[in-house]
């Protein structure tokens, strides 16, 4: 978020000419035009700028604010249709649509045809089917901002943003980006490494998503 602070306006050095007082009358008078001109005029502008500069930054910081409200009650609802997964056992008996968890890479999936195996569900298509969570997407219309994983951060920002990453991420943590004006954002590594290395990343693509993986995030495009 970007303020423009106001700047105020000087007061004239000498008081408004007194019709009543001809000896200063016209130095005071002369005083007041010039500062009509000097003072008064830019000075109005300037107040005039900074007002509607704010009030751009303000519809965007709420624009931003709406988007993701919306995207925090979208994952809730996708947070709560799938906490109840448990992990898939082999050779278990799964009525149609049960979802399960695999243990090899902990990602739901659903029963399509009822029975049981002994194949993993990430290996088993015929009767398993991958339940995709597609990420809520954020708009991100400002300098700065940390994201939260499980989302898609879409930055219009028209300036340089530096999107950061989760403090403290656990195991599997994802943060999908979009740019839209690549090659001049950042994306901020916030404690952690990026693919190993104690270094903020150029955000130089259109998109990636960055995985946190043995300890580091791993970006794939």
């Amino acid at each position: 978020m970007t303020i423009t602070v106001p700047v105020a306006i000087a007061d004239p050095a000498l008081p408004l000419a007194d019709p009543a007082d001809r000896a200063t009358f016209t130095t005071r008078k002369l005083e007041h035009l010039r500062w009509e001109r000097e003072d008064l005029a830019p000075g109005v502008l300037a107040l005039g700028d900074a007002s509607y500069d704010n009030a751009l930054d303000a519809q965007g910081s709420a624009t931003g604010a709406a988007a993701s409200a919306v995207a925090v009650a979208a994952n809730t609802l996708l947070a709560a249709g799938y906490a109840g997964a448990t992990v898939w056992v082999s050779g278990t008996t799964y009525a149609l649509y049960d979802v399960r968890f695999s243990p090899i890479n902990q990602r739901s999936y659903r029963r399509i045809i009822a029975g049981a195996g002994t194949t993993d569900p990430s290996a088993d298509a015929t009767n398993w089917a991958l339940i995709d969570i597609v990420r809520p997407i954020v708009q991100v219309n400002a300098s700065t901002y940390t994201a939260v994983a499980g989302f898609h951060y879409e930055i219009i920002y028209a300036g340089v943003c530096t999107l950061s990453l989760p403090a403290s991420p656990g195991s599997g943590n994802a943060v999908e980006v979009t740019v839209s004006n690549a090659y001049d954002n950042v994306l901020a590594r916030n404690g952690s490494t990026i693919e190993a290395l104690s270094e903020n990343m150029d955000l130089d693509v259109h998109h990636l998503v960055a995985t946190y993986s043995t300890s580091t995030w791993r970006v794939s495009l």
